[in-house]
């Protein structure tokens, strides 16, 4: 059950990131509160819960830090998989994201400079890359 609202969560925040760049507070409100109730139901203690979340603190910290350069939706999305997730699995969510968006930036640099054109300050939207770990983690 937890794992069928981890995957609309995740599949609903990437259909978002794709159409505008941004996810709606609501659903991390949403999620976040079918999250909570989850952790009830299991019994999850605050600290797995502090550490599953330190993700998205970071990536908090990350988005202020460099003044809006790192997405804070991304960091609202892992604070909220952590209520899902235990703290190895949102970390192998987040690793995997970074290791895909980072293989299509480098062929998207690629091709920009192979056909010498700029890609300038193209904004990659990174939810998406999460999507292969994320239904595979749905599967264990």
């Amino acid at each position: 059950m937890s794992m069928g609202l981890f995957i609309i969560y995740l599949c609903l925040s990437v259909w978002q990131d794709i159409r505008c760049r941004c996810i709606r507070r609501g659903w991390f409100l949403l999620f976040g509160l079918f999250g909570l109730a989850v952790c009830i139901r299991n019994q999850t203690g605050p600290h797995e819960l502090l550490f599953s979340a330190a993700i998205g603190i970071v990536l908090l910290v990350l988005n202020y830090v460099t003044e809006g350069k790192v997405g804070e939706g991304d960091g609202w999305f892992f604070i909220v998989s952590g209520l899902y997730l235990r703290p190895e699995n949102n970390l192998l969510l987040f690793l995997s994201g970074l290791i895909f968006s980072s293989t299509y930036a480098l062929a998207l640099f690629a091709t920009a400079f192979t056909e010498r054109s700029g890609i300038g300050k193209k904004r990659i939207p990174f939810l998406p890359f999460l999507l292969p770990m994320g239904l595979w983690l749905s599967a264990l």
